[in-house]
């Protein structure tokens, strides 16, 4: 049985990264129903490989499996406890800036799947002012530079060692042609941000500016 659900979990993961969107489509909501049925033991011998796998479905052009990207990885945050913790986590940070920047996707089922997701991943991180501050988010464009404002204040205060590697993501965004306006928006809002936050909470150093500038070049 555990082989078995090996073999589909892989597969499905696989085709996630197929070019046909109908396809990746399937694969992508498709893994997250089998996910739900399976248990840790089965599932976390696949787990990091599937946070890989899954990586580009975010950002795809179809917009039903940017939503059930968000709904997958909802779905991976049950299996991010116990000995899975650290590494998971270190997913978590790695899609960060992904997030936040789809909070204000052009299409308003993303943004409430991103929505939703990053509350799953807030209970899993157990930080409680992320909590009340997604609580307080909402879904609508509207509220996007309040809400950018706030999550970059948390993660400069909370996260210092990680913000090179957020502002690398975002660096990726807004130098994408093939990255949607508004996304690449987002992405430059957020990383002025958190180089401004940073700056002024004396966080600035944790930067690796070395490296930002290799990435800005």
């Amino acid at each position: 049985m555990a082989d078995a659900a090996s073999a589909i979990l892989s597969t499905l993961s696989s085709a996630m990264e197929d070019q046909d969107e109908n396809v990746a489509a399937r694969a992508t909501s498709s893994l997250c129903r089998v996910l739900h049925v399976l248990d840790e033991q089965v599932v976390n011998p696949s787990l990091i490989n599937i946070c890989f796998k899954m990586r580009r479905s975010f950002d795809r052009a179809d917009a039903a499996i940017r939503r059930a990207a968000f709904g997958l990885f909802a779905e991976l945050c049950r299996f991010g406890v116990g000995a899975a913790a650290n590494n998971f986590s270190d997913q978590i940070h790695a899609n960060m800036t992904i997030f936040v920047v789809h909070m204000n996707d052009e299409e308003a089922s993303v943004r409430e799947s991103c929505h939703q997701s990053f509350k799953t991943v807030a209970e899993l991180m157990a930080k409680e002012e992320l909590r009340t501050l997604l609580e307080k988010a909402s879904a609508s464009p509207h509220g996007f530079d309040s809400f950018a404002s706030e999550i970059t204040a948390f993660l400069v205060k909370e996260f210092p060692t990680r913000l090179t590697s957020y502002l690398q993501v975002a660096v990726e965004f807004f130098g994408s042609r093939e990255t949607p306006a508004v996304i690449r928006g987002n992405a430059a809002m957020f990383a002025g941000l958190v180089v401004n936050k940073a700056a002024s909470s004396g966080s600035a150093q944790a930067i690796d500016s070395g490296s930002m500038a290799g990435e800005l070049m």
